[in-house]
């Protein structure tokens, strides 16, 4: 562990979390300015800010070594191999179908915690159907959230209902089975870049798996996992880990990009050339199975799933909406239940309140320098829109219980800095109007011999997370020190900006 006076000595630079302006035209995601201190320091000196400038997004903590471009560009990133795995060979193996370990059913047993290896007995399946209708019934939640009620997706369930295959138990009885989901893999991406910080513990960031509906209309499910570090994880995962282990998959993997580093415009996303196609599929089993398994997280004695959030995003009817789910224990019973959608408001603050315009003026901030809405940040203590504001001394419920997307830019009166912001953090700013893209980052549909494409948005922000692997990668190489981001008070980190889109 390294004290500050250290690290000012090892020229360590700890970047801000802001948009690379050079690489993407947009962010979609949470912004905060980044502190930190390393353990080691003394109690009783004082906490510096070490900060730059460089507008290198995520955790970029760069030793005097790393700051050497020569060294840093010896380090190789395969942007598809270890940022964004959406190969053929990957999401069509056996390992991504039936009980595999990439399998939407594999991952939401774990997640649910229901039998991994269910039988055919009519309790086994009963057990399996109603977790599965209680999955399909978040899209005609009546009850509110956050004191909004979603719209009722009546169709959208009826459709993804009748999609989705059945099994017939012993005593002549329909069951949903997961292995049955009508929904295939389309992607796994590591998102090292959003390390967050909760009330007592901190993450390095989330891994993430994309499936698509794999009927005639237009839906994505994003399983969204934290990737639990020190004690929090039950593998002793630390954030130097998890950082060599995504980069090291290259090992599997022919170099056929050291001329060339980072993403091309042009150039089609995935497409491996493995050196060693078996042993790829393992260790990226391996390593997804310290972040999915049912077990992956520790909070206090407690062994549980590292889910964060799943989101849907579907257009089966109009408008196009986006929803938010949490698990939630009820009992012995875990289940996904219908949540808010993180920095995004209720639509009806999308014009624009009184209320609301002064709130964005006293709690965002943005650099002097720069008219850029990358350049911002909330001064909330989490870095994040609140569930609720005061408007004066009155509290007014913010965050939606889902998030309409009609396709228009938020607040199109008044397109200052700091609205701009808060639009491009919002879901439905950030997969439409604000971003110029098209309903999905991830192309959808995909066919049995196409990999889904990201888009142009997604693709550009690939060169950030590229450059950010690479200084995590060389920071771990270059000391022997581990970094702490504790939330006990040992550390001083509070979430910086990053692209939160896939």
């Amino acid at each position: 562990m390294y004290s500050v006076n250290q690290l000012l000595n090892k020229k360590i630079i700890v970047s801000l979390f802001a948009s690379t302006l050079g690489l993407a035209s947009a962010s979609c995601g949470t912004q905060a300015e980044m502190k930190i201190k390393l353990a080691g320091s003394k109690p009783d000196s004082k906490s510096a800010d070490v900060t730059a400038d460089d507008e290198l997004a995520g955790l970029a903590l760069t030793s005097a070594a790393c700051s050497n471009a020569n060294n840093l560009n010896a380090i190789t990133v395969s942007p598809s191999g270890s940022l964004f795995i959406n190969d053929i060979a990957v999401v069509n193996d056996s390992s991504a179908k039936g009980r595999g370990p990439l399998s939407f059913a594999f991952l939401m047993r774990e997640i649910l915690e229901l039998n991994p290896n269910p039988g055919t007995t009519p309790k086994d399946l009963a057990i399996e159907d109603a977790a599965i209708k209680s999955l399909l019934d978040q899209f005609v939640v009546s009850s509110p959230v956050n004191t909004f009620v979603a719209p009722s997706r009546t169709n959208t369930k009826r459709t993804i209902s009748a999609a989705w295959q059945t099994v017939t138990g012993t005593d002549d009885k329909a069951y949903l089975s997961l292995e049955r989901a009508p929904f295939k893999l389309l992607a796994i991406t590591n998102r090292l870049d959003i390390v967050k910080k909760g009330k007592t513990s901190v993450t390095a960031g989330e891994g993430r798996f994309i499936f698509g509906f794999t009927g005639p209309s237009a839906a994505t499910i994003i399983l969204e996992y934290n990737l639990p570090i020190g004690g929090a994880s039950s593998s002793g995962m630390t954030m130097n880990q998890w950082a060599k282990d995504w980069q090291g998959l290259k090992q599997f993997l022919v170099d056929t990009n050291s001329s060339k580093p980072g993403v091309q415009p042009s150039a089609t996303i995935g497409a491996l050339q493995f050196a060693n196609k078996t042993g790829y599929l393992k260790a990226l089993a391996a390593l997804t199975g310290k972040f999915t398994k049912r077990d992956a997280a520790v909070s206090g004695q407690i062994k549980q799933a590292a889910i964060s959030q799943v989101r849907t995003n579907e257009f089966i009817q109009s408008p196009w909406e986006l929803r938010e789910l949490q698990r939630v224990r009820t009992g012995g019973t875990v289940a996904l239940k219908l949540t808010t959608v993180k920095n995004n408001p209720d639509e009806r603050f999308s014009q624009g309140t009184s209320g609301f315009s002064n709130w964005i003026k006293s709690n965002v901030s943005c650099r002097a320098d720069t008219t850029s809405p990358n350049d911002c940040a909330y001064t909330t203590s989490d870095g994040l829109l609140p569930a609720s504001f005061l408007n004066g001394t009155t509290p007014v419920s913010l965050l939606g219980a889902s998030s309409l997307n009609p396709g228009s830019l938020w607040f199109p009166s008044d397109r200052s800095q700091k609205n701009q912001f808060v639009a491009l953090n919002t879901c439905s700013g950030c997969h439409r109007a604000e971003t110029n893209t098209n309903f999905v980052h991830v192309s959808i549909p995909r066919g049995t011999t196409q990999a889904s494409q990201p888009s142009g948005f997604l693709r550009s922000d690939l060169n950030r997370r590229t450059v950010n692997l690479k200084n995590l990668v060389c920071l771990a190489a270059a000391n022997s020190g581990e970094l702490n981001l504790s939330a006990d008070g040992s550390s001083d980190l509070r979430l910086g900006t990053s692209n939160m889109v896939h």
